[in-house]
């Protein structure tokens, strides 16, 4: 490492991180590097949760109906998962994953 890879980083799928920032290690080293662990801030997460639901009364008190609408990741904000940090690889600063997208659910409930 002979700089920080946080300093100048565009934050883009392409090229999250300075990838400028790092070298290989020479071969007749007898040491992995000095980069430490941790040192490229990897992509931030913000995920929105949200659940409404209903209750129903059947016959009796001890019977209802619950309804259900569930959804994850409400605003379809982008989560990415996944930067390669391999130097050997072509993919070396590249954002490689993503995690869910929004998911909605409907449910119905028989309590008794």
């Amino acid at each position: 490492m002979i700089s920080d890879p946080n300093v100048g980083a565009q934050h883009t799928v392409a090229s999250f991180f300075n990838t400028a920032a790092f070298v290989p290690t020479p071969a007749t080293a007898d040491r992995p590097g000095n980069a430490g662990r941790g040192v490229v801030t990897g992509p931030s997460f913000q995920r929105w949760d949200f659940s409404l639901f209903k209750n129903v009364k059947l016959r009796g008190d001890n019977m209802y109906l619950q309804f259900r609408a569930e959804t994850f990741n409400l605003f379809n904000h982008t989560n990415f998962n996944a930067v390669s940090t391999n130097i050997t690889s072509a993919l070396f600063g590249q954002v490689t994953s993503a995690n869910d997208p929004r998911i909605m659910q409907l449910g119905l409930k028989f309590y008794f």
